[in-house]
C-alpha cells in the first residue's frame, strides 16, 4: 500500500502512477486530501482503519460507468473507450470493513476544518498493511475567498431523481444537505429560483416548475409572495453561501423569449410566459416593470440585494445583438445600480456596454484580458475540449487542479459553471444514471460535465472532481496569502519559474509541477511568519 496526492486516478484494472506522499504541509483552514492505494488480490472484505488527531473523512473511491467513446478531445484524457472510471467517493468509517472486488482501490482522505498548529502522524492500515504520512499545520489561515465560484443548482433535476414535489418538507431537508456539500467543497454563490431558469430547454419544451416566487394576477396586475426566496436565501446563508444569481429574464442563445413563469388567475394556476412570449412583448414587458422593482425591494429590505447578480440571456452572440438589445431595454431600466452578468465570449459584444460583467469562456478570455476588462469572470463547459482545463470525469486531475493558478494570474473576479447537479440529458427531458452509464445518445455531453455530485440515497456523494477543484480555489487563496506577505510580482516569479505562464491555455500537464509549486508557497509563506 502507498499514500499518493489526491490528484492520482486509480483504476481497478492498472497498477496506478502519480506523486507519493510522505508529509505536507496544511494551513489551519485549508482542506487536504491523500489517497491511500492498496491491491486486493480477490473480492473480500478488508479491515480499514485511519488513524489522525486531525479532523478528516474517509471516502472509498468508485468507478463510474462511462458507455460511449470519447470523441471530442485533444488527447489529453485518460481514456477514450468505454470502461470504468474512478469519479464517486462513497464516505465510509474511519475504522470498519470495507468490501472490495478484486483489483487496485483508493481511499480518498479528506482534512478539514480548524486546524491548530502543529505536527501530526498520520496511519492507514488497510488488511495487513500500513502506510504514514507526517502533516504539519501552519499558524497561518488562508484569506476568505475573495472569488466568487457559483455552478448552477438545479431544483428540478433534484425533485425528479428524489421523486419528491418541489419545496415539500423532504424536498428542504435534501436541499440542505447538497447546499452543505457545495458551500463545503468552495462553491460561495448560488442560483436562486425566482421562477424556473430558462436553461437548456429546446423551443417549445419546458422544465419542470421550480419557481419560488408565488404570483397572482388579476386585470393585469401582479401581487407577488416572495416568502419561499426568503427561506431559500436564508438557508443558502446559515450553509455557507455568500451570493446569489437571480436567473434569466429571457431565454438562452438569443433572448428571443421569455421564461417560464406561472401564476394563480381566478383560482387556478397555469403558465403565464414561455417561449410563445416574445421577449419583447408589451404583456411580459408589463409584468417586468412590476416584478423587478419588487424582487429589488424585497432583496434591499432583507440586506441581500448588494449580495445579487442578475442576468438578461445566457451565452448571446452577434447573431443575437439585435434581439437581445430589445430584450434588455424592456428590463435594464429596473436594475439600474445592480449588477448585471451574463455568459458571452464576444469581446465586440461586450463592448457595446451592455452589461457589468462578462463571463467568458476561458478559451476565449484572451482579448478581455488584453484590453484590461475588469471584473473578469470566466466559465467552460462542453466546448472547452481541447487545450484548456476542464474537469471531465475522464481528464487528468491536473487539467483541473491547474486553473486556480490561472484564475490567480487572470486577476479573474469569479468563476461559473452551469452544472452543479444537471442528472439531465441534453434536452433536460430525461435523468440520466451517472453511475452506470448517461444515455449513449450522440449529443450527448461529455461525461461529468454537466454534475460534479452524484445522488446518494439521501443526499449527494462528492466526486473526486469536486474535491480536486476545490483545492484549486484554494491554490488561488495560497497565492493571495503569498503575496500578503511579500508581493503580488513575488508570486507571478514564483508561478512562472519553471517555464509555464498559467494563462488558460498554458499550464503543466502533469501532477508533480503543480504540487511542487504549492509546496514552494508554503515554504515561502512559512518563511515569512
Amino acid at each position: 500500500m502507498q499514500l499518493f496526492s489526491s490528484l492520482t486516478k486509480v483504476f481497478c484494472d492498472r497498477a496506478p502512477s502519480g506523486v507519493t506522499v510522505s508529509d505536507a504541509v496544511l494551513c489551519r483552514n485549508e482542506a487536504y486530501a491523500l489517497q491511500a492505494v492498496f491491491f486486493a488480490p480477490q473480492a473480500q472484505t478488508v479491515p480499514v482503519c485511519v488513524r489522525c488527531d486531525l479532523p478528516l473523512t474517509v471516502y472509498a473511491v468508485g468507478q463510474v460507468t462511462i458507455p460511449r467513446p470519447e470523441v471530442a478531445t485533444d488527447g489529453d484524457v485518460l481514456g477514450t473507450a468505454p470502461g470504468q472510471y474512478p469519479d464517486v467517493l462513497w464516505p465510509i468509517a474511519p475504522t470498519g470493513e470495507l468490501p472490495v472486488s478484486a483489483g487496485w482501490h483508493s481511499l480518498f482522505i479528506r482534512i478539514s476544518g480548524d486546524l491548530t498548529p502543529g505536527t501530526y502522524p498520520l496511519t492507514v492500515t488497510v488488511g495487513g498493511e500500513s502506510a504514514s504520512a507526517r502533516l504539519a499545520v501552519l499558524p497561518v489561515s488562508l484569506p476568505s475567498p475573495t472569488l466568487d465560484y457559483t455552478a448552477w443548482f438545479h431544483c428540478d433535476c433534484l425533485a425528479d431523481r428524489y421523486g419528491e414535489e418541489p419545496f415539500s418538507d423532504r424536498f428542504w431537508t435534501l436541499l440542505e444537505r447538497y447546499f452543505r456539500n457545495a458551500a463545503a467543497f468552495g462553491q460561495t454563490m448560488l442560483l436562486v429560483p425566482l421562477f424556473t431558469p430558462p436553461l437548456d430547454t429546446p423551443v417549445g419544451s419546458e422544465r419542470r416548475t421550480v419557481q419560488l416566487v408565488h404570483i397572482r394576477r388579476e386585470n393585469g396586475q401582479y401581487a407577488f409572495d416572495f416568502s419561499l426566496v426568503g427561506r431559500y436565501i436564508r438557508l443558502a446563508l446559515d450553509c455557507g453561501f455568500t451570493a446569489f444569481e437571480m436567473p434569466h429574464l429571457f431565454t438562452q442563445w438569443g433572448a428571443a423569449a421569455a421564461p417560464k413563469i406561472v401564476a394563480e388567475e381566478h383560482g387556478v394556476t397555469r403558465r403565464i410566459f414561455g417561449w410563445d412570449t416574445p421577449s419583447d412583448a408589451d404583456s411580459y414587458r408589463a409584468f417586468l416593470a412590476q416584478f423587478l422593482p419588487a424582487v429589488r425591494q424585497f432583496l434591499a429590505e432583507n440586506g441581500w440585494l448588494s449580495r445579487c447578480v442578475f442576468h438578461y440571456s445566457d451565452e448571446p452572440n452577434e447573431t443575437h445583438l439585435a434581439a437581445y438589445c430589445r430584450a434588455r431595454e424592456g428590463a435594464a431600466p429596473f436594475l439600474t445600480g445592480c449588477r448585471t452578468m451574463d455568459a458571452l465570449s464576444s469581446y465586440a459584444f461586450y463592448a457595446r456596454g451592455l452589461l457589468d460583467i462578462p463571463v467568458v469562456a476561458t478559451s476565449e478570455a484572451a482579448p478581455f484580458l488584453a484590453n484590461g476588462v475588469d471584473p473578469l469572470w470566466v466559465y467552460y463547459c462542453c466546448g472547452q475540449t481541447h487545450g484548456v482545463c476542464n474537469r471531465f470525469v475522464r481528464m487528468p486531475s491536473y487539467r483541473n487542479r491547474a486553473l486556480g493558478f490561472q484564475l490567480y494570474t487572470a486577476r479573474a473576479a469569479g468563476f461559473l459553471h452551469w452544472g452543479y447537479n444537471d442528472w439531465y440529458n441534453t434536452a433536460s427531458a430525461v435523468l440520466i444514471d451517472p453511475f452506470s452509464g448517461e444515455p449513449a445518445e450522440a449529443d450527448a455531453y461529455p461525461a461529468g460535465d454537466g454534475y460534479v455530485v452524484y445522488p446518494g440515497a439521501d443526499g449527494p456523494l462528492p466526486s473526486l472532481r469536486q474535491a480536486v477543484f476545490a483545492e484549486a480555489l484554494q491554490d488561488r487563496r495560497l497565492c493571495e496569502l503569498a503575496a500578503s506577505l511579500s508581493s503580488r510580482d513575488a508570486v507571478l516569479s514564483r508561478l512562472t519559474a519553471d517555464g509555464c505562464r498559467f494563462t488558460f491555455d498554458d499550464y503543466p500537464h502533469a501532477d508533480a509541477p503543480l504540487l511542487t509549486l504549492v509546496s514552494r508557497l508554503k515554504a515561502d509563506i512559512a518563511a515569512r511568519l
